[in-house]
């Protein structure tokens, strides 16, 4: 275990290191006399709307100063994301169901903010602010102010805690297309269905200004799904716990598919994989106790095994540019394997032994080096179970390739 302890305080620890670290693109900043100063944005996932940014006219950190929603206009990382200050009222009730009022809570409070462009047009733009109670989204009319698209969500106690859900953005976008689109009752419909999410607001501002969605690529849309495919060398190692121990190490291939999921497609520095993998093991390991004198008393297991794992991770580039990425990764695998030529031994003497546990789940941590279009890593994965019946430990090393798929 002291192999994934060493990786799970590395993933503890680097985001601290991480925080430090640059990732300046270019971009530009408007002062609040409307002057624009181009240069380089430190570019950040921004989990939340950032309050402040880092900006440099070179790209070098000894040149970098700060700048907050109380002096800049706006900023943007070009062709990526565009960041405005606006005076704004943010609404404060929860949406989340474990987090409901009992009542229909249309508090708000105004600040300062930078919103988000998620779709603009000649007739409507759209924003998005979020913090750290929820989502919200915007629309101003032509240069005008942006009003927050309302949405509610309570708890009706008077019916047993029913959640009651108030769709006023539905009523605000209405108005708005009846000025915009007219007429155009796919449009009302469309509005009629939409959830207060960012992909199903941003075609109806689209349709509003007269754009069909696939006419623009839009840099708004943070999330980015990319496949891959690999292999890698699986070295599995059993052995018993205690001393005396003669133990073997089974390498045989693994094949490698899945799926990383970028929060932030233009930073890819946090990521969410999923990955489904193929492999075997063909285990020996043998125990030897001398008792008295010359006798020594003699344990074996030998098994064949075939697994089957789905792996959700969790990565994290430490490192990061747009050529090279060095990675952190911590995960857990459920497996189902099926084993064959189970046999258990004392001295000479076979044992029958049922077979161990068809499913159980391990532990992974990797480590490794990515590039455009392929990465390399090294992992280390072990089961929470021991095997069944027997003093026997696993524990598995990978040494792979994957290869992105466009």
């Amino acid at each position: 275990m002291k192999h994934l302890y060493i990786l799970l305080l590395l993933c503890v620890l680097t985001p601290f290191y991480a925080n430090a670290q640059r990732n300046f693109k270019p971009g530009y900043i408007i002062a609040l006399k409307g002057d624009t100063t181009k240069g380089f944005v430190d570019y950040k996932e921004w989990d939340e709307n950032p309050r402040s940014i880092t900006f440099s006219t070179n790209g070098q950190a000894g040149n970098a100063s700060i700048h907050t929603v109380a002096d800049i206009k706006a900023f943007g990382i070009n062709n990526q994301e565009i960041y405005t200050a606006y005076r704004v009222s943010i609404s404060k009730n929860n949406v989340a169901t474990g987090t409901l009022d009992s009542f229909k809570d249309t508090a708000s409070v105004t600040d300062r903010v930078f919103l988000r462009t998620v779709a603009a047009g000649k007739n409507v733009t759209l924003f998005q602010y979020t913090d750290n109670l929820k989502q919200h989204f915007y629309v101003s009319e032509g240069s005008g102010e942006p009003a927050e698209l309302k949405y509610y969500r309570y708890l009706d106690v008077k019916r047993a805690n029913q959640v009651v859900t108030t769709n006023t953005f539905g009523q605000q976008l209405q108005r708005l297309v009846a000025i915009y689109q007219p007429g155009n009752r796919a449009l009302v419909e469309q509005v009629q269905r939409a959830e207060y999410e960012m992909d199903d607001l941003a075609k109806i501002a689209f349709a509003i200004n007269g754009l069909e969605q696939t006419q623009k690529d839009m840099a708004a849309k943070r999330g980015a799904t990319v496949f891959f495919a690999g292999i890698a060398a699986n070295a599995t190692h059993i052995g018993y716990r205690i001393a005396g121990v003669k133990s073997n190490t089974s390498v045989l291939p693994q094949l490698n598919a899945g799926f990383n999921y970028f929060f932030n497609k233009n930073v890819r520095k946090l990521l969410f994989r999923t990955e489904l993998n193929l492999t075997g093991n063909k285990a020996d390991a043998t125990q030897q106790t001398v008792l008295s004198g010359s006798n020594i008393y003699t344990e074996r297991l030998t098994f064949n095994q075939f697994t089957v794992s789905l792996v959700p991770q969790i990565i994290y580039n430490v490192y990061n540019t747009d050529a090279v990425k060095g990675f952190l990764g911590l995960g857990m695998a459920a497996n189902y394997s099926v084993y064959s030529n189970v046999k258990y031994y004392v001295g000479n003497t076979e044992y029958g032994m049922a077979s161990p546990s068809s499913t159980y789940i391990s532990t992974i941590g990797k480590a490794g080096v990515s590039f455009k279009t392929f990465e390399i890593y090294a992992a280390y994965t072990q089961p929470l179970s021991d095997f069944v019946g027997v003093d026997v430990i696993r524990r598995s090393y990978q040494l792979g390739f994957n290869y992105f798929l466009k």
